[in-house]
């Protein structure tokens, strides 16, 4: 059969059903049988092991690039400076965050006033935690505990050495020489502590005020954001260098604290004399003197193909802790399912329990050789096809599902053999098909966590970003529940409920620049659909301009549903009309209304006439009305006014010539000189005599005011006209569009735009119509593309079938408001833009009727305490619980209950608040007409608020409330007395019965009055308090359009306001029961959602979290198969489930709600599972964990051994050592599997090898010998990375989509030097020219990236083209930047703008630059760029360099021979030694040798330094972290072929010209300088194609057949061993941008690509073609045979196919000088 070895194991295909060995169990003895049977039982995860023998291990350590450790307190300091908020959950948060710190600070040192500071390292981890609990939550202590343990802060410790170091060096001093303390004012530093303690205690400051005079802001231009400053204020800044738990700390801390006037900042710093002398007590020195041992990272050994066994025979040497037998954890492995180095732990000190085990272990063994012997212990094909739902079956019935996912993805190869015997359940394979079948397609990017709503970017998940992640979701809860009284469970559920809302109409960010909708547009679009006016798509009252299913023009266009889905040749939507697609359907209404006393009422008619012309597929209306003819302004008169008579006249010109005649006298009348009457009569005479004589006669009246002669035609049509101008008045009025300005447009009932918006596109134009129609165009245009998108979705969904009209399900009366009130609406949005935004107030209004709002998220509060005063009585009527659309789309409302505060106050506006809100309650009760709020409940609490005495209406309301013995009751009663009294005085005079009314006035002086004032309400005054809005209520408002202002209330509490969230997570018996706080705890849950989540407090890291079109998608389908999993699902707490501990706080704290659907035997599940192992020891939470296996499968789905480096959580008794030692650790490794090491770690993280005594890229753990069993590895982090993109805002203003990237814009950065007085640039000459770093931006997105360390930073331009051409934006030379913590930088938007009007193309500018120095003029360009001033102290560092990028050699270019390669494992960096030699010693020129560092082994870092001294040659390691965006590859060795070709234009300085490229397996025979120097005819590469005279290998030659034959069509296919780059070329055309977008269209199939390095050069031929070399440059004896070998310039050792040749014997036998390179 078919057999491979690609997984350390045989797996053979042969027929099925062969029957299995029995024996060799029923000799071990019964007690072992028994244990055996206990450890199944309490670790079903052993059934599960591994069928190999073996037993060696494997630890792996990452370290800090920062020279000193942090210390136990400092790390704690910087935490809870992090922490959000103290137990109050005060707003502001970074007097909190300074609060906690200082109160840290505080607490610590009056402890060590009684010399507790000395104890063991537990003793001080627990004192840390006592300490910190009096100070934050339980909940945050929990936090503190991870933070610690992960060495979460230590970055930021880190940070402060390095500023300490800067300010002291920038005063002279030397910060190496520092005592353990010192205080440093101005440019003095006193460094005797006990003698400033002495001076600050006696009083005597004379020597502080003299140091301070001297320099008074030098130490301010050094405090940086980050530093801890006690008080600022004018006087003596003094900064104290000093580690918290030192006596000289203790001493001079609260001195410094009290020095009123002074600013006092600390910065915990511990100085290399603090950790020799005796100041430093134990816990204080408790990590300064070891490496940081970094948490969160995982290891991958993925078993490698040998199949060219290029493995090096070096003699292998040990480390000292590998040969020390001491420290070797004696491993005996795994056999049959049985771990029994656990076995033998559980029966330690048991000697018959041991012979017992070793006895089962052997004759586990025996069997094992006995069926392998005759084939039966061999994994068949066959065994793969179920392999992930067997893991499934297993994960799911074991009491740790997560543990149990984790162990079996992590040494998965190890346990296939075991796994495939397992039966797993035919229900759970009958759910998991029937879940993949229906939404398989669905989820095309599974893995998908959620965590409270927010869908989590799996490749960001590690465990310093989500430990940050988490605490600001616990935060969240817990104040959600402080603010709401909601459990922490529900606070977490409608949080997650309510965030999806937030991304329901979010835009993605597109290529060209634009950006992403706002919160407020994001919130219109999501609302849009849920309040419509659908009066205004069949009233009377609109006048149709078309019809498109009737209208001739229209007879092109078909009525097919396919024209709803254009498509072109290629399958992709492709939009047939610019508006809408051209579908023959009167399903797109575009309805103007036009109060025609406004001037542009007629340029928006004509706007629509535009529209009409252009043939496209939209229905448009016109609703024409006049001020006058309005009901509310006295409506129904004679028109002896201008604007009636010009509706009038409207309505006579659309009858007898049409909308376009009836438009053009709208815009006649509003451009005459004259007005009213005048200038209609003026325009109206030249219509009068092209109509008809009735028609004219008709139109001559509504100015003349002569009425047509009783029943002529004349006088018919005038009738008309007025019953057409009233009805239109009527239907703008009743809908709610004749509100400010009297013009607003609307699509499909939609809202869409008002006078305001309407008349800046006029001002915008002009006051041009030719503009003005462009801008009106772009208006609408997204309206209507939103329709477009929800009628397709109504096809798409399968709501409605194909031969159904769309346009009665788009427009349902269960998605229709009665009234649409633009000013509530437009609040609504200001909002949720801003929660803090002032109401916005019309100059020519009320002041007291503009919408304002009220917070009511912040408990102890005014507002907060009005809400849940015990003195209000909340009447509750719930709405229709019939079907409605929202719930066939599965957001349902039902539940919802909308609250309001219903504020009587005095006279008629007292009386229209209390009886609008009693008509909503009835109209709820009453269960009348279907609405978009008729299933939304209402609860109304009514609160008198007269302004003096007490009137009979305030009695009634609270004598009812009170009174009745039920909610119906109280409405009947309330909606009796508005029904049978019209206003206030009536219903005053009815209430006037003496006993009454004593006994409701003495009701109403009993009750409180704080309610009102807590709402911010002056006495007397009326308003309706929704959540977060105060609708005010006057004498003038109208009692029906408040109460249809309710009913759009409900649905925008519902909907924007989080109603529906809220109400799904609490449930509507909790939320509607009586006596309960179902009300106002929804109000406040909502108003505390609205600042939290619409403000941007619970908008997570974006680089963690998706906010794209398709998370609302995923958040719908994920939600529907949490709620239809069984046995494929499983859900559980974590951390204990709720957090009861925090009730003492005042509430729980906090809680986290996850759902995560993945694939078992996934590489995201090796990380995920300990990784959330860990942090559920830290929070309060529930996981649902939806199993997602894959069938089918070819190999085996994971080839790789996998362990995470998540610290231990122990409790007090079982933590022995701080710092922790966290390592990933593997055990029961088979020993002779070759395998790879690599690295899985957070994006920001730069690593490299620095201690491993094998190859870690062909590991062996049977090299180490038998007196070793576990190898140790080191790693650490080179550098954190920042990055992010650049965006031209000149482009972006000029809408030049093309340029908004500033491609090649030069960037360099350095640690950040504060100024003084009087010191230009002394401080800048403190810092030396290599700390500088610099990078290019990229076309692609715009990216950059640079290297950095914790610490802060200046970001400036490159001098030259760069800062010559573009400036930050406003003008500035550089900004700031800090790095504080493991994540780096990521996602910084960087903004530039050009100077002056030149152009913007840096690459061009580099290259003729350099052209002209390289002609002689370069001193003369040099002097150009000097004449204008560099701005920054950056840019004046960067000239004192060497005029470059500080990367360049120095040595003239053309005389430097630059080769560039990579090489990974022992064996080709072997080849690489040899490759250099053969270079050098065939070329007499100056070489430099750029060598990628990423995979570089500690052997080879060791070697270069003496190679490069011996043989007189440079070096540079150079390395590019793998950018989010790009593709990433997955198997370690495509990873490196990918550095080849991917970042050619970054990875080096633009100062260099060319570069060739050598594989280290090559030897090289001539000089390569002539290769350099070739001419390539302006091709951006030269590469060798591949030999073709070698006949035997055809059948291997695929370049030769199928698609690559047809794709080169004649072109080479050529080799990537040998290239040469003319970067100058590369840089200038954009290849490598071209490269990127290519490579990432491609990689996405796993098919193509198999040559990475090889393919993607020559597939992209078309786009950046390749300049062909001489055969003789490159001789590859697999592919050109023999013959041409003496004419060979370089060899490459290729691998044969044929004969599968072993590296090291071709090497000796193709190259004679080989063997003598390779002892040199």
């Amino acid at each position: 059969g078919r057999r491979w070895r690609s997984t350390g194991m045989m797996v053979s295909v042969f027929e099925r059903g062969r029957g299995s060995h029995r024996g060799g169990v029923s000799l071990v003895p019964l007690r072992v049988l028994a244990l055996a049977a206990a450890f199944f039982l309490c670790a079903p995860l052993a059934a599960l092991a591994s069928t190999s023998t073996g037993g060696k291990s494997m630890t792996v350590s990452l370290t800090t690039p920062w020279t000193s450790g942090t210390t136990l307190l400092h790390e704690a300091a910087e935490l809870l400076d992090t922490f959000d908020g103290e137990r109050s959950g005060d707003r502001d948060r970074d007097r909190d965050r300074a609060n906690l710190v200082w109160k840290f600070v505080d607490a610590w040192v009056k402890q060590d006033t009684t010399r507790l500071g000395e104890g063991d390292d537990r003793t001080c981890f627990a004192r840390v935690l006592e300490t910190a609990e009096g100070i934050v939550t339980p909940t945050q202590v929990k936090f503190l505990k991870a933070g610690l343990l992960a060495r979460e802060a230590s970055p930021k410790a880190a940070l402060f050495e390095r500023l300490a170091d800067q300010t002291v060096a920038a005063a002279g001093g030397d910060a190496s020489r520092l005592g353990c303390c010192s205080i440093q004012v101005g440019r003095q530093i006193f460094d005797d502590w006990r003698d400033a303690a002495s001076k600050l205690q006696s009083g005597q400051l004379d020597a502080f005020l003299a140091a301070h005079e001297d320099s008074p802001n030098f130490l301010r231009s050094h405090l940086v954001g980050e530093d801890h400053v006690r008080s600022s204020n004018e006087g003596v800044t003094a900064i104290l260098n000093a580690a918290l738990g030192s006596d000289c700390h203790a001493a001079l801390h609260p001195l410094l604290s009290e020095q009123g006037g002074w600013t006092y900042a600390w910065r915990p710093v511990v100085p290399s004399s603090c950790l020799r002398g005796r100041d430093l007590g134990s816990c204080g020195g408790l990590g300064a003197d070891t490496k940081v041992a970094v948490a969160g990272f995982g290891v991958e050994l993925a078993i490698k193909n040998m199949e060219y066994k290029a493995v090096d025979d070096s003699a292998v040497e040990l480390s000292e802790a590998e040969r020390d037998s001491e420290n070797q954890a004696a491993s005996i492995g795994a056999v049959r399912g049985f771990l029994f180095d656990t076995l033998l732990k559980r029966g330690e000190g048991n000697e018959t329990v041991r012979r017992e085990v070793l006895a089962f272990k052997d004759a586990l063994e025996k069997r094992e050789r006995e069926e392998n012997s005759a084939g039966s212990g061999e994994l068949r094909a066959w065994h793969l096809d179920y392999m992930g739902l067997q893991a499934a079956q297993r994960i799911l019935s074991a009491k740790d599902p997560l543990s149990a996912m984790g162990d079996i993805s992590t040494a998965f190869p190890a346990l296939a053999n075991s796994l495939s015997k397992l039966v797993a359940s035919p229900k759970l394979k009958a759910e998991v098909n029937r879940l993949q079948k229906r939404y398989g397609n669905a989820l095309p990017e599974l893995p998908e966590l959620f965590v409270n709503g927010l869908r989590v970017d799996k490749e960001q998940v590690h465990l310093h970003t989500m430990l940050a992640f988490f605490r600001t979701e616990m935060s969240l809860t817990r104040d959600l529940a402080l603010a709401s009284g909601l459990t922490s469970k529900q606070a977490s559920r409608a949080i997650a409920q309510a965030r999806p809302e937030l991304s329901g109409g979010a835009g993605e960010s597109e290529e060209d620049g634009a950006k992403s909708d706002s919160t407020a547009e994001s919130l219109r679009r999501s609302l849009a659909p849920h309040t419509r006016v659908c009066s205004t798509l069949d009233d009377a009252g609109v006048q149709w301009m078309n019809d498109i299913e009737k209208d001739r023009r229209y007879d092109g266009i078909s009525s097919h549903l396919q024209n709803l889905f254009p498509v072109n040749y290629f399958g992709m939507l492709m939009e047939s009309g610019t508006l809408v697609p051209q579908y023959r359907k009167n399903l797109f209404h575009l309805v103007a209304f036009l109060d025609v006393s406004n001037p542009l009422s007629g340029n928006v008619c004509e706007g629509l006439r535009e529209i009409l012309d252009s043939g496209e597929a939209v229905r448009l209306g016109v609703v024409a009305y006049s001020q006058s003819d309005l009901q509310s302004r006295g409506g129904a008169r004679d028109g002896d006014d201008g604007s009636a008579a010009l509706a009038r006249a409207f309505q006579v010109v659309r009858k007898a010539a049409g909308a376009k005649a009836a438009c053009s006298l709208l815009r006649d009348v509003a451009a005459h000189s004259d007005t009213g009457k005048g200038a209609l009569a003026s325009a109206g005479k030249k219509y009068a005599k092209k109509l008809k004589r009735d028609h004219s006669k008709a139109l001559e009246s509504t100015w003349t005011g002569n009425a047509p002669q009783p029943d002529s035609k004349a006088a018919g049509y005038l009738e008309q006209a007025v019953e057409r101008a009233r009805g239109a008045a009527g239907l703008a009025e009743a809908s709610g569009m004749a509100s400010g300005d009297g013009m607003a447009l609307t699509v499909n009932g939609i809202f869409a735009s008002d006078s305001a918006t309407l008349a800046l596109s006029w001002r915008s134009a002009g006051h041009n119509f030719a503009g003005f129609g462009e801008f009106f165009f772009r208006e609408v245009q997204p309206y209507l593309k939103e329709e477009v998108e929800r009628a397709r979705d109504l096809y798409r969904q399968q709501r409605i079938s194909q031969d159904q009209d769309a346009l009665p399900e788009l427009v349902r009366t269960d998605s229709c408001v009665p009234r649409f009130n633009a000013a509530l609406f437009s609040r609504v949005l200001a909002l949720a833009e801003d929660p803090g935004a002032e109401a916005q107030q019309d100059s020519e209004s009320d002041p007291g009727s503009s919408i304002g709002s009220v917070d009511f998220s912040e408990p102890g509060t005014a507002a907060h305490g009005a809400l849940f005063d015990p003195s209000l009585r909340w009447v509750e009527a719930a709405g229709r619980n019939g079907p409605n659309i929202a719930e066939e789309s599965g957001d349902s409302s039902k539940g919802v209950v909308g609250g309001y505060v219903a504020v009587v106050g005095d006279g008629d506006a007292g009386y229209r608040t209390f009886c609008s809100a009693a008509g909503h309650l009835a109209s709820k009760a009453a269960r009348g007409a279907r609405h978009a709020a008729s299933g939304i409940g209402a609860a109304v609490s009514f609160v008198p608020n007269p302004a003096g005495a007490t009137t009979p209406l305030h009695g009634f309301v609270r004598a009812v409330s009170e009174s009745v013995a039920s909610d119906a009751d109280a409405v009947t009663a309330f909606a009796e007395a508005c029904e049978a009294h019209d206003s206030a005085e009536a219903l005053d005079a009815a209430l006037q019965s003496g006993e009454a009314r004593a006994e409701m006035t003495e009701t109403v002086g009993e009750s409180s009055s704080e309610v009102p004032t807590g709402l911010g309400l002056s006495p007397g005054s009326s308003a309706i308090v929704s959540s977060s809005l105060v609708v005010p209520v006057t004498a003038a408002s109208s009692q029906a359009d408040l109460q249809a202002d309710l009913l759009l209330l409900d649905v925008v509490f519902s909907r924007a306001l989080f109603g529906a969230a809220i109400a799904e997570a609490v449930g509507a018996a909790e939320a509607g029961s009586e006596g309960s706080e179902g009300a106002p705890s929804a109000m406040a849950a909502s108003s505390f959602l609205l600042g939290a989540l619409h403000g941007g407090r619970g908008r997570a890291n974006p680089r963690l979290v998706k906010e794209d079109a398709y998370t609302e998608h995923a958040a719908g389908v994920v939600k529907e198969i949490t709620s239809k999993c069984k046995r494929s699902c499983v859900r559980f707490d974590l951390g204990g489930g709720a957090d009861k501990s925090a009730e003492s706080w005042g509430g729980e704290g906090g809680h986290v709600d996850i759902v995560l659907i993945v694939d078992p035997l996934s590489k995201f599940a090796q990380r995920a599972s300990p990784l959330l192992s860990f942090l559920g020891n830290a929070f309060s939470g529930t996981l649902t964990l939806v199993l997602w296996p894959k069938f089918g499968f070819e190999d085996l789905p994971l080839k790789t051994y996998y362990a995470y480096a998540a610290p231990e959580w122990p409790g007090m008794a079982s933590l022995s050592a701080w710092p922790p030692r966290t390592a990933a650790r593997f055990t029961s490794l088979p020993a002779t599997t070759t395998l790879s090491t690599q690295l899985d770690t957070p994006q920001a993280w730069l690593t490299g090898a620095t201690a491993a005594s094998l190859d870690l890229d062909n590991l062996k753990l049977e090299d180490l010998g038998s007196g070793a069993t576990t190898l140790h590895a080191e790693f650490e982090i080179e550098s954190l990375i920042v990055s992010g993109s650049c965006i031209d805002q000149t482009a972006m203003a000029q809408r030049a989509w093309q340029d908004v990237y500033p491609t090649g814009l030069r960037l360099m950065m350095g640690e950040r030097r504060g100024k003084g007085e009087g010191e230009g640039d002394a401080v800048a000459t403190a810092l030396p020219p290599s700390r500088l770093v610099d990078t290019s931006v990229m076309k692609n997105h715009g990216y950059f990236q640079l290297k950095a360390s914790p610490g802060v930073f200046d970001l400036g331009l490159v001098p030259g083209c760069s800062e010559d051409m573009f400036a930050f934006a406003g003008g500035k030379s550089s900004r700031g930047i800090t790095v504080t913590g493991f994540d780096g930088l990521g996602d910084l938007e960087l903004q530039v703008e050009r100077r002056g009007n030149g152009g913007a193309d840096v690459m061009k500018c580099e290259i003729e630059a350099a052209e002209r120095a390289e002609d002689g003029d370069g001193e003369e360009e040099e002097q150009g760029v000097e004449e204008r001033p560099r701005t920054s102290w950056l840019s004046r560092l960067w000239g004192r360099g060497t005029g470059g990028s500080q990367l360049q050699s120095g040595r003239p270019k053309d005389k430097t021979l630059n080769i560039f390669s990579v090489a990974s494992g022992h064996l080709y960096e072997r080849f690489l030694r040899i490759m250099i030699l053969s270079v050098l010693k065939n070329t007499k020129s100056n070489v430099k040798f750029w060598l990628i560092k990423n995979y570089m082994s500690p052997k080879l870092k060791r070697v270069l330094p003496e190679m490069a001294e011996q043989y007189g040659f440079e070096y540079e390691l150079i390395t590019y972290k793998w950018p989010s965006w790009v593709l990433r590859q997955t198997e370690k060795q495509r990873i490196i072929w990918a550095y080849k070709i991917l970042f050619l234009d970054v990875i080096f300085p633009v100062s260099l010209d060319r570069v060739i490229y050598v594989d280290a397996d090559q030897v090289v025979r001539s000089d390569l300088m002539e290769l350099q120097q070739m001419d390539i005819k302006n091709r951006v590469y030269a590469y060798t194609p591949f030999c073709d005279n070698d006949k035997e290998m055809d059948g291997f030659r695929f370049w030769k057949q199928g698609f690559w034959k047809s794709h080169l069509r004649g072109r080479n296919y050529h080799i990537s061993a040998l290239y040469l780059v003319d970067l100058k070329q590369f840089r200038m055309r954009g290849a490598g941008d071209q490269l990127r977008v290519l490579y990432n269209g491609l990689a996405k199939d796993p098919n193509s690509l198999a040559n990475l390095d090889q393919d993607l050069p020559n597939y992209a031929q078309d786009l950046v073609p390749i300049f062909s070399l001489p055969q003789e440059w490159l001789y590859c004896e697999t592919w050109c045979g023999k013959k041409i070998k003496h004419k060979a310039k370089t060899i490459d050792l290729c691998n044969n196919p044929m004969t599968k040749e072993p590296k090291l014997v071709g090497a000796k036998r193709i190259v004679p000088e080989w063997t003598s390179l390779d002892e040199e």
